[in-house]
């Protein structure tokens, strides 16, 4: 579980433009305190239904292009923040621990969301519910991140492809489920995950919102991170589990 500050750095503006707040909260949540997101505001507004171009068509191809060389900075937003995490001192440890969890999240048009969970591309989206792609690369394991991994090995990276869904409840709750498979690296595995995220107060660029998420790991996964194989167990000391 995790409970996050944000502060929203807008793309450049142009030269002599007024410096207004934007309303960047992913997913354009209203906040359950604070400043709504139905202020006065000049600047045009995209829903759903047109989000991806101002003359209502999606060019999927140079909104992708558009993504990797920053061409468009005017549709791109970016938040960073950091909150507390209660987690394992590490990936399988029965001992958990607070610790400072920084948060990056930049969405570019609707588009793509990039998030320390890894990468979203909403190919599909109408009245608040979206889905497409879903990439990430996991973290790997050394046995010298912590004496209880002596004799387990290393595990490498891992590259996971998959899918998600999301959506929004009453405007300020969002909902999203990822199925990603590991294809490169360290697992071959299948995880599914399940998250929800509050906006609980806004002012200005400045929010806090809290998350809750749930885990289901395939066979494959829990067998990487989990089992003692018996070579293993020579090494380690630890009876063989599987």
């Amino acid at each position: 579980m995790t409970a996050s500050t944000l502060a929203a750095a807008g793309p450049a503006l142009a030269e002599n433009a007024p410096l207004e707040p934007r309303q960047i909260d992913e997913p354009r949540l209203d906040p359950i305190f604070g400043q709504k997101r139905d202020e006065p505001d000049d600047r045009e507004r995209v829903t759903n239904d047109d989000e991806f171009d101002h003359d209502k068509k999606w060019h999927p191809l140079r909104d992708f292009v558009g993504v990797l060389t920053f061409l468009a900075p005017s549709n791109t937003d970016l938040s960073i923040g950091i909150g507390p995490e209660y987690r394992p001192d590490y990936f399988g440890s029965d001992d958990f621990q607070w610790v400072a969890d920084p948060e990056v999240y930049v969405k570019f048009r609707n588009f793509v969301f990039l998030d320390n969970d890894g990468a979203d591309i909403a190919l599909f989206g109408f009245s608040g519910f979206s889905f497409g792609p879903s990439f990430r690369v996991t973290n790997d394991r050394d046995e010298s991140d912590n004496v209880a991994l002596t004799g387990l090995g290393d595990i490498d990276h891992t590259l996971e492809v998959g899918g998600f869904a999301a959506t929004k409840f009453v405007d300020s709750f969002l909902f999203r489920f990822k199925i990603r498979k590991g294809i490169v690296g360290g697992h071959d595995g299948l995880v599914v995950d399940a998250a929800g995220t509050a906006l609980l107060f806004r002012y200005g660029r400045l929010s806090t919102s809290v998350s809750a998420n749930a885990t289901w790991v395939g066979e494959r996964y829990a067998d990487t991170y989990f089992s003692v194989t018996p070579e293993q167990s020579l090494a380690s000391g630890l009876p063989v589990y599987d």
